[in-house]
């Protein structure tokens, strides 16, 4: 456990020491990571495991930016 505290840590702090190199505006409210460790059973499970992560962010982002896109530039309200 003191491993993923520390990479959790580690990671924090980066996030908000580097923040001004990529964005203009300050940081509103200091970030907060959810940190897990898990044993998966062989190559072949994280492997399939980081598939599926990775199909699951990508339909988030696309959901998200298309959400977004039609709030901001099409005037539609959060709910229709």
């Amino acid at each position: 456990i003191k491993l993923l505290t520390y990479v959790n840590s580690l990671f924090s702090s980066a996030y908000v020491f580097n923040w001004s190199k990529f964005f203009e505006s300050p940081l509103q409210y200091p970030p907060a990571f959810d940190a897990r460790i898990v044993l998966y059973p062989s190559d072949e499970n994280l492997r399939d495991y980081l598939s599926w992560r990775q199909a699951d962010v990508h339909v988030n982002n696309l959901y998200n930016t298309c959400f977004w896109n039609l709030v901001q530039k099409k005037n539609m309200t959060t709910t229709q």
